[in-house]
């Protein structure tokens, strides 16, 4: 006793749950991936002498290298999700695609603007070197 609108609907959203639950796992697992091919990082930091390593450098090289992998992560995949919803949404994926870039390019061109003194002083002296 269903009509094509109740069933039509129910597909609907069952299609729409089976899409955030695939880009939510593509998520998590380019997050884990990311992680684990990071985590040497703070392995081999732990091996530094004097109780430094085992202390302050590798937990602090796990917080680094987590935060790299989630906003690496979380970049590609709204890049990834934009590329796929410019055929069918280009405004909504031109907005994603920005914020993406943003979020990669962002870091960067904020500390190439808030660059000190000391750090212009010593790129100004690399270049008349000519090893800059």
């Amino acid at each position: 006793n269903l009509t094509s609108e109740t069933m039509i609907s129910e597909l609907i959203g069952r299609n729409k749950f089976i899409t955030r639950t695939l880009r939510i796992g593509g998520w998590v697992g380019s997050f884990v991936g990311l992680n684990l091919s990071l985590s040497c990082i703070p392995a081999l930091l732990k091996y530094v002498p004097f109780g430094i390593g085992n202390i302050i450098l590798e937990p602090l090289a796990y917080v680094a290298t987590s935060t790299v992998a989630l906003s690496a992560s979380a970049g590609l995949s709204a890049a990834v999700i934009s590329m796929a919803w410019l055929r069918f949404r280009p405004w909504l994926a031109v907005g994603l695609a920005l914020a993406s870039g943003a979020g990669f390019f962002g870091p960067f061109c904020y500390a190439r603007w808030k660059r000190s003194p000391v750090v212009e002083e010593m790129d100004a002296g690399l270049r008349t070197m000519g090893t800059l």
